[in-house]
């Protein structure tokens, strides 16, 4: 288990172009600047929605921790947690290649 939150964190913190020394206030400044960077209303390439809650994810996950990435299968509320896709980029290894997510 706890391997995998460390793999988990090497990915989320590859999304954010910081290496794994990276303090909480350069993960937030990186956030930030992404953030800023692929934000839909300011961006209108065809990725910057998807790129946006891809940081968005990793910044979360890195601030909270593993218990904010989980899956809401059976919820009917589809506004909260992390989009199914995300999920599959930021960690493919949780997938048994039930879902297949092509970019």
């Amino acid at each position: 288990m706890a391997y995998t939150h460390i793999r988990e964190r090497k990915r989320c913190l590859e999304v954010l172009g910081l290496t794994h020394s990276a303090s909480e206030e350069d993960v937030r400044k990186a956030y930030r600047t992404l953030a800023l960077q692929f934000h839909p209303d300011k961006n209108k390439s065809d990725n910057a929605t998807e790129r946006f809650q891809e940081i968005q994810g990793a910044y979360k996950y890195l601030r909270e921790g593993p218990g904010v990435v989980h899956m809401h299968e059976d919820s009917d509320d589809d506004d909260d947690g992390i989009p199914i896709f995300i999920l599959i980029r930021l960690f493919p290894w949780l997938f048994s290649g039930e879902y297949t997510y092509e970019i």
